[in-house]
């Protein structure tokens, strides 16, 4: 068998032409093959020939070397495997270092197409097979060799990074979040990530951190991986909206100012109201008349605007028991207007000072009260709407509330403008048709 040397062993030999009863033999020095490679019928030299025996005297030796045949067989070259542990990567590909028990100073190549685990699952002394293993170098004719081995090595877990990608959501007073999970694992494998996201707090707010913990994977392959239990993110709790109802839209006017009230829904938020007339902010609506009002929710956690009119109640009844209250410029028979100040139970005609009322479009000096043909003022006390309260019925001559009052026919509105015994300012209007 192949052991790297030419070096050969003579197992016998034969004295030819000795007689046969003499005790006659040959000693061999030395002998050798031309070379060391595995090879059939290759010459064997044997030297330093000398016969030996009690009658080696008698005889001579034709030749001190002999030559003969014989075969080196090939070495069997045991090729093992040391395979290198690895990190999980979805593969069943090993490294793998390949080992041989050559003859010293031999020079060969092993090499192998093939090194896999058992399976790409995690797991301690895993079963490594090599296949497709061959040799190639100068020496290799001198080997036969094994074409597969087997070893171990360890498949340790990969590990993986889960993030979380947070919703927006709308006001709902709970710090509950929505988050998608994202993470880094082997493409094609069968993970699901699952675990509890909360904001800090459950208020409106931009940017604000989300913590998810408990966070665990589920799958066939989740066996293959360690990862973080806990992320933090980001996300917007945006207000949620909220309904406005309006309440007393529709007051008497007695002097002092009026609000509207509100109600919520959600119920309890505050609510910021402003009012306006004719496009003019005001602050505290005191005047009969109509007035814009806008209510704008100011809790942060919610949103909602809500418009409505607020009407403070005319005291003033233009043309009593006419409620078109049509005025004709071109009616000559009609030379008065009559507008009546209407009593409440707030609020007592008695009070009003009949000379200091004037009639016409609210600008300006308007036209006053009308008088008798003895100077006395055209007023009186009657009841004109029937409710049983006293009202206070003036007169006003038509030509000079139509010119002193600034009235024509694109007047909607007349406007009354008074003082009380107190000197407190009175104001009321209604609604009126000016015709040719």
């Amino acid at each position: 068998m192949y052991d790297g040397s030419a070096a050969a062993t003579i197992v016998g030999t034969t004295v030819v032409d000795a007689i046969a009863e003499d005790d006659v033999g040959i000693s061999v020095g030395a002998a050798s093959f031309p070379d060391k490679n595995a090879g059939n019928d290759k010459p064997v030299t044997a030297t330093g020939l000398t016969l030996v025996g009690t009658q080696a005297d008698n005889y001579a030796l034709s030749s001190t070397t002999a030559v003969a045949t014989a075969d080196i067989t090939a070495r069997p070259l045991a090729v093992t495997a040391s395979a290198q542990n690895k990190i999980y990567d979805g593969s069943r590909t090993a490294s793998v270092t390949l080992i041989d028990n050559r003859v010293g100073g031999d020079a060969l190549t092993t090499s192998f197409t093939a090194a896999d685990f058992s399976n790409k699952k995690v797991g301690i002394a895993k079963t490594v097979t090599v296949s497709g293993i061959s040799i190639s170098g100068p020496d290799q004719i001198n080997y036969t060799a094994n074409t597969t081995t087997t070893t171990t090595a360890n498949i340790t877990a990969r590990l993986l990074t889960i993030s979380a990608t947070a919703a927006n959501k709308v006001y709902n007073g709970t710090t509950a979040a929505t988050v998608t999970f994202s993470d880094d694992r082997v493409s094609g494998d069968a993970l699901t990530a699952q675990g509890t996201a909360r904001f800090a707090d459950p208020n409106v707010g931009t940017g604000k951190v989300v913590s998810v913990t408990g966070i665990a994977i589920s799958g066939s392959d989740a066996p293959n991986y360690t990862f973080n239990t806990t992320a933090v993110t980001t996300a917007n709790i945006t207000p949620a909206s909220a309904a406005i109802t309006f309440g007393n839209l529709s007051q008497r006017w007695d002097g002092a100012a009026k609000a509207v009230t509100v109600t919520t829904t959600p119920s309890g938020l505050g609510a910021t109201l402003t009012y306006s007339q004719n496009g003019t902010p005001v602050a505290a609506p005191t005047d009969a008349g109509f007035y814009n009002v806008v209510a704008t929710i100011n809790n942060p956690n919610y949103q909602g605007t809500a418009s409505a009119i607020l009407v403070i109640l005319n005291l003033i009844d233009v043309m009593p028991g006419n409620s078109l209250n049509i005025i004709s410029i071109g009616d000559k028979k009609t030379t008065e207007i009559v507008a009546a100040i209407l009593g409440t139970a707030t609020f007592d005609v008695h009070n009003v000072v009949p000379a200091s009322v004037t009639l016409g479009d609210g600008v300006g000096a308007d036209a006053p009260v009308n008088t008798a043909s003895d100077g006395t003022l055209r007023a009186s006390i009657n009841d004109v709407n029937g409710d049983g309260r006293a009202d206070l019925v003036l007169f006003f001559k038509k030509a000079t509330v139509m010119s002193t009052g600034n009235v024509t026919k694109k007047t909607t509105e007349l406007i009354v403008r008074g003082t009380l015994t107190s000197g407190a300012p009175i104001k009321g209007s209604d609604k009126v048709t000016v015709t040719s």
